[in-house]
């Protein structure tokens, strides 16, 4: 179907079928199966692990370069 063949009756199905699925999207997220203060929360996680990965990382390469330096003599 090409785009002349769409009748103002397809566009308008369509929209209310689009308006259902928003209706049905907005009633989950306010009835909290989807909190944005959930997302914060998993947010704020996550960017503690990444700067517990960094720190160790930062450490362990710190410790790898003495070992090198004993092994080498220097």
């Amino acid at each position: 179907m090409t785009g002349a063949e769409v009748t103002i009756r397809e566009i308008y199905d369509k929209v209310q079928e689009i308006s259902t699925k928003m209706d049905v999207l907005a009633t989950r997220f306010h009835a909290g199966e989807q909190k944005a203060e959930d997302h914060e929360s998993r947010i704020r996680a996550l960017e503690r692990r990444v700067w517990v990965a960094t720190g160790s990382s930062a450490v362990l390469a710190g410790g790898a370069v003495h070992v090198i330096q004993a092994i080498a003599g220097g």
